[in-house]
């Protein structure tokens, strides 16, 4: 079966054994890739790695040599198969070289936008991983993006009270000054029925259609406005 292989190399201002943990330990691992981990670092420990968005992938190691390097199979989510990671260590000056390598099935037209997706994950990752070693600052929060609107709940009820022609989305309750959503003109009373083309459906909906975005990044909204 062909193969895609997904190289990154970059430079982490951290010791060696630092950076080895960052992918070995689960507080670690909340630190800077994802929201929830369980992992046991030996040859066939278990590794399972959650994010709020509702994304997660599940496997196992299957190779680890201490502040050296490990592998592991990575199974997420929605994937159409498994494919494994590799990482090595390698001490620099004031530094370690970190080389992931994260190799896939090539393997038609279901695998093309989970590439993709891998690809920019494994990227913004790293970047936090070493802004997180060097300086503590953990950029899924640094960079979080404020769309600045409080909601409420909404039903047939209260769309047909607003006289909005619409049943189905999420009502904003109020709006925070100087954000996002006070810039594009919403308003108290407005009702959103999607986000970046997702429907808004109840709260949760959010933070998955917001993943993976950073703070000035502009997205396209549908919303209805109340009768005055």
């Amino acid at each position: 079966m062909a193969e895609k292989n997904l190289k990154f190399e970059t430079y982490i201002p951290a010791r060696p054994e630092q950076v080895f943990y960052a992918f070995t330990n689960a507080s670690a691992l909340r630190e800077w890739l994802c929201d929830l981990a369980t992992v046991d670092p030996r040859p066939g420990g278990r590794m399972y790695l959650y994010w709020n968005s509702g994304y997660y992938s599940s496997g196992e190691y299957t190779a680890v040599e201490a502040s050296q390097s490990a592998a592991f199979i990575w199974c997420g989510r929605g994937d159409p198969g498994r494919s494994q990671v590799s990482i090595a260590v390698e001490p620099q000056e004031r530094g370690t070289r970190l080389i992931l390598e994260h190799t896939l099935p090539d393997d038609g037209d279901e695998w093309d936008k989970v590439i993709t997706e891998i690809d920019k994950g494994w990227q913004d990752s790293l970047e936090n991983l070493a802004s997180v070693l060097e300086t503590g600052k953990d950029l899924r929060y640094v960079n979080r993006p404020m769309l600045g609107i409080y909601l409420s709940d909404f039903n047939p009820e209260v769309a047909e009270k607003l006289g909005v022609p619409v049943t189905k989305g999420m009502r904003i309750d109020n709006i925070a000054e100087g954000l996002g959503a006070q810039a594009a003109g919403l308003q108290s009373g407005d009702v959103i029925v999607r986000i970046a083309g997702q429907e808004m459906t109840n709260f949760f909906a959010i933070p998955s259609i917001m993943a993976g975005r950073r703070a000035g990044e502009r997205v396209q909204w549908s919303s209805t406005a109340a009768q005055s």
